[in-house]
């Protein structure tokens, strides 16, 4: 059966040379370089010109054999008519082509593209898959293979792993310091960027202002007006990092019409939500609503989710529920509902081809490796009974662990539910105030303020700080941290994670339908960001999960 792009290659080969022919003939043999300028210029102002030079590509590429070229024309082709089936269904073949037959490209290359056009759409678990289906033929290409790499480096960074996608940019970036001639100025850049931000986002700044600084020397270097726009975007970063706000909006405004001329829409959704949460640490709520509803419309002309429209949709609902705009409210509930939606689907999706597809085999690897170094090893029929053995011992052993976990946990509820109802009398210690060197009149006013603080449940604001708790109390961060301190003896951090887990005892303990509230909106509930510091804070206080406390207080009423 005749492939669609191969019938549409047939026709397009009869039509060129008819119409316009002379012209057409000369334009063959301009280079590619020049028929994708060409294709660019009218890309966004003349898709009938654009269409052209497409075409051109095409029919150059298919005369050359040039196989690299003729995927480039299809992924140009798929942006002109809107339609990625073009695109994906030619890697598709190349791949069942080259597949039979391996070489030192292919399939390797049309993996990684798939894998690529998969990563730049935010469809991150496919990106995967098809990473580690090119790593399997590119044993003999190490150009290509620390490039996929690296996208898988950025992909562990996606899922939050850290630590392990540093080690994998650092692998890379030593690989093209002993190898300079394999540097290629875009992927080369990527790295040194990504290796600065997963360092930022370690918390060590001093790494990552070096890699950036590597990453805009190094954009300046190659004279790329687009690569200083992202190293740009990275200062600005930084600058929020340090809580330099007006810094970090002047750096990302230089970086934005570099990222726009880019088409890099993610990266322009996320420089926007650094815009927009420097402009609310400012409160300039009118340019922090701007940024975030600039970032609703990239991802209603795009269709591409991505996390800084959560924290924006959250900005929106809040901003029009405090203008009663109950219409708008809806409007962004429902969108937020969505992104989250997709958000932990794709992260759930994404975990799991880790660790079935790319963790687990390295992992059974490494064991390969191990055991074949051993000595003695056992014959089949031995391993199989010592494998019986092993699983059943390990299985029995959990099962115990289960039965006694329980019941400790189980006798740490009842304690705790017991402590809590006991009426406790205690003399309050005198204190000698005048230590503080605060005078009487602030630290009595300050005392007030937090009671009226305690007993409105104003803790449950989850973007609340030191310094605007400070303001609201009218008075300063040092002398609120000094007073908390002395009086509650402990930290403002944690008063406040102490003020909401009792908030959220005391409802649980009194309000049957926040019992069957989700963690995370329980969370949400008492003033914590995500599900994972409210379950911490719970077990902190409580020695128990909250799932468990709910589960046992349900039993108990």
């Amino acid at each position: 059966m005749i492939h669609k792009s191969t019938i549409y290659l047939i026709l397009l080969l009869f039509y060129l040379p008819i119409n316009s022919q002379n012209k057409n003939a000369v334009l063959l043999d301009s280079s590619f370089n020049h028929l994708t300028d060409k294709y660019y210029e009218y890309k966004n102002i003349d898709t009938i010109k654009a269409r052209k030079y497409v075409d051109l590509i095409l029919v150059k590429a298919n005369l050359k054999k040039d196989t690299i070229s003729l995927i480039d024309g299809y992924y140009y082709l798929n942006e002109i008519l809107n339609d990625e089936t073009i695109y994906l269904n030619y890697l598709d073949k190349l791949i069942e082509t080259t597949r039979k037959k391996p070489n030192k490209l292919f399939p390797g290359y049309a993996y990684f593209d798939k894998g690529t056009y998969y990563i730049f759409n935010k469809k991150n678990n496919e990106a995967l898959k098809n990473y580690i289906l090119a790593l399997r033929y590119l044993d003999n290409n190490d150009s290509l293979k620390y490039i996929v790499k690296h996208k898988i480096g950025i992909l562990k960074e996606e899922s939050h792993n850290y630590n392990v996608s540093k080690k994998i940019f650092l692998e890379c970036i030593d690989y093209y310091n002993k190898n300079q001639d394999k540097i290629e100025d875009n992927n080369y850049f990527s790295l040194l960027y990504n290796t600065s931000n997963t360092y930022l986002k370690l918390n060590k700044i001093d790494s990552s202002h070096i890699y950036n600084n590597k990453a805009l020397f190094f954009a300046k270097k190659t004279k790329n007006n687009i690569l200083i726009g992202i190293s740009l975007l990275g200062q600005g970063k930084l600058a929020f990092k340090e809580e330099k706000y007006t810094l970090t909006i002047k750096n990302i405004k230089k970086s934005l019409p570099y990222i726009i001329t880019d088409e890099n829409y993610a990266t322009l959704s996320h420089a926007y939500n650094y815009i927009a949460r420097s402009y609310i640490k400012l409160n300039n709520v009118d340019e922090a609503f701007h940024f975030n509803y600039l970032i609703d419309s990239l991802y209603q002309k795009t269709n591409i989710t991505h996390h800084t429209q959560k924290s924006s949709y959250q900005f929106l609902i809040k901003y029009y529920k405090e203008k009663k705009d109950l219409k708008n409210q809806l409007i962004y509930i429902e969108k937020l509902i969505k992104v989250d939606s997709i958000l932990n689907t794709r992260e759930k999706n994404l975990a799991i081809t880790f660790k079935n597809e790319y963790d687990i085999p390295k992992l059974n690897a490494e064991k390969e490796k191990i055991i074949n170094q051993l000595k003695g090893n056992l014959n089949n029929s031995k391993k199989s009974t010592y494998v019986f053995l092993g699983i059943s011992i390990l299985i029995l052993s959990l099962l115990f662990f289960q039965i006694r976990k329980k019941k400790i946990l189980k006798d740490r509820f009842k304690k705790f539910i017991r402590t809590q109802s006991e009426v406790k009398e205690s003399i309050a210690e005198i204190k000698e105030k005048d230590t503080l060197n605060i005078s009487k009149e602030i630290i009595e006013n300050v005392l007030v303020g937090l009671t009226k603080f305690e007993k409105n449940h104003k803790f449950t604001d989850s973007s609340l700080s030191l310094k605007e708790l400070a303001a609201n109390l009218k008075t300063n961060s040092n002398y609120l941290s000094k007073i908390i301190n002395f009086d509650k003896g402990k930290s403002y951090t944690v008063y406040i994670k102490d003020l909401r887990i009792n908030y959220c005892l005391e409802l649980l303990g009194k309000d049957e339908l926040v019992r069957k509230y989700s963690i995370k909106a329980l969370a949400k509930e008492v003033g914590f960001n995500t599900a994972e510091s409210f379950s911490n804070a719970f077990y902190k206080k409580t020695g128990l999960k909250p799932s468990f406390y709910i589960k046992e207080l349900n039993n108990r009423k």
